[in-house]
Order: C-alpha cells, then sequence, then structure tokens
C-alpha cells in the first residue's frame, strides 16, 4: 500500500501551485506493527488529558503531536521553563509536584517507566529527551523500554550511534518535507530542509522535493547497511528504530497536523 499526496501551495506566481511528495513508504521496507493494546491506551491518554492535564476537546489534536505543535507555539523563555520542568519530572517523577501540562505527561510517562527500566535506560532516556529540548531551544522555535538495557559501552557505540544519528535526520527531513507547506503559507520555512536545499542548490520546488526524498531514500540504506554489521544481541533494539521510522511516517499521514484539507487529496 502506498502513500502518494499533493499539496496545493498560495505563496507566489513563480511557484507551481501544488507539488507531489516523494512517495517515501516506497522507500521504507519496514512492516508497521499496531500495538495490541493501542486502543485502550490511547483511551486512557485522553481521558487522563481531560481529567488530569485538564485539556479541552479541541487541544486534544495539539497535544497527540505535542512535540511538533506545543513548543512551536513557545518562546524561548516559555521552552525553557517547560525544558526544566519536564527534566525535573522525568528526574524524581514521584516527588515532584507541577501544574504545567507537559510537566504532568512527563511525570506521568516516566512514573511508569522506572518501573521497568533500569537506572541505565532511564538515565539514556532522560539525556535524550534532554538534548531534544536543547536543540529546539537552539533553533529558535520551538523511549520506548522494551525491557531492554544497553550498556554504556553499546549506546556509545560508532555503529549504533550513526544509526540513531540516521534515524535522527530522517524524522528530521521527513517531518521538513510534509510541514514545508504549512510552514512557507507563515513565512516560517527558513530554517526547513526544502528552503534551505532551494538556495544552497539552486534547484527549483519540484527538484528540490525530488532531491529530498532522495535523502531520505540514502537514510535508510545507510541504516540497513550498519544494521548489517552488529550483533543479534541488539536486535530488539534495531527493530524498535524500524518501527519509530516507519510508524512515524504513517502517523504523519494520518495527523492533522500536515495534512488538515489536504487530507483527502491523498491517494492509498
Amino acid at each position: 500500500m502506498t502513500l502518494i499526496a499533493t499539496y496545493t501551495i498560495t505563496s507566489s506566481d513563480s511557484k507551481p501551485a501544488a507539488f507531489i511528495l516523494p512517495n517515501l513508504l516506497s522507500d521504507c521496507p519496514y512492516p508497521l506493527c499496531m500495538n495490541t493494546h493501542s486502543h485502550d491506551v490511547s483511551h486512557t491518554s485522553e481521558e487522563w488529558l481531560f481529567t488530569e492535564a485538564h485539556i479541552a476537546e479541541p487541544e486534544i489534536a495539539k497535544f497527540r503531536a505535542i512535540c511538533i505543535v506545543y513548543l512551536d507555539d513557545c518562546d524561548i523563555d516559555d521552552v525553557k521553563g517547560i525544558h526544566e520542568c519536564c527534566i525535573s519530572a522525568s528526574c524524581n517523577p514521584i516527588n515532584f509536584q507541577t501544574e504545567n501540562p507537559a510537566g504532568k505527561i512527563c511525570k506521568l510517562i516516566f512514573s511508569h517507566f522506572t518501573e521497568t527500566a533500569s537506572l541505565g535506560c532511564t538515565k539514556q532516556a532522560i539525556h535524550a529527551l534532554d538534548l531534544y529540548f536543547i536543540t529546539v531551544a537552539k533553533e529558535g522555535h520551538w523511549v520506548h523500554n522494551s525491557q531492554i538495557d544497553l550498556p554504556d559501552e553499546v549506546v556509545s557505540h560508532p555503529v549504533i550511534m550513526a544509526m540513531e544519528d540516521t534515524v535522527t535526520d530522517y524524522a528530521a527531513w521527513c517531518n521538513d518535507i510534509f510541514s514545508y507547506n504549512k510552514e512557507q503559507l507563515c513565512n516560517d520555512a527558513y530554517s526547513n530542509v526544502i528552503a534551505v536545499l532551494m538556495h544552497k542548490k539552486g534547484l527549483d520546488l519540484r527538484g528540490t522535493v525530488d532531491y529530498s526524498g532522495q535523502l531520505c531514500k540514502s537514510a535508510i540504506q545507510r541504516f540497513e547497511d550498519n544494521c548489517a554489521t552488529l550483533p543479534l544481541q541488539v536486535a530488539i533494539y534495531i527493530q524498535g528504530l524500524q518501527d519509530l521510522v516507519i510508524g512515524m511516517l504513517h502517523w504523519s499521514f494520518d495527523s492533522p497536523c500536515y495534512f488538515r484539507k489536504d487530507a483527502g487529496q491523498t491517494v492509498r
């Protein structure tokens, strides 16, 4: 099953009226895995947002995309405050008290996470969260636990780090491709990979979108090349990264974050 979508843009007469997104799913060989508890957990999560975080019904869609939408609406000082709150909540989910919705979400996540995760796994998850907030702050805008306990020497292994960097690149490039239409309409696409490549490579929009799609395709190949060199002992962790990649793609098409009015133009 493939997904092909078109975007209609309205910025200037010098740009095409629409462009076709690269068929990223056809280049992603990983099966989509659905957790059998997904529906129940989603329902429980939404109920928690209503009763504990006091998020109203119209805001639920925004909080489903909290890392993309919620933080995008914050200025630098707000991001720093949320950063400090979330890290404190993650480090001490039982005793840290906050009324910040993002902090309360982190409290809930890490209170359950630490029930089964090792100290090393918890430390690595909090470190990853910390790096995420630092990255968002620097831009000027604003883990899944499968009983995995990777030793520090494995986490810092060059091949593992290369694979994680590749997944990060892939996710960022896909996000930029999907969000370009929204960002350029808001005059907020200056750091988007498509805008950057159009400037650096001198390509038109169609050529840049195709080039960006090739970047994503090459990232999958790099991931696979590195994967082939690793032992079976890290197979579950590798599968987790693969699930993240394919899940992110499907979420991007299913979520109203990118395909609001254009969702009907998606061909399956």
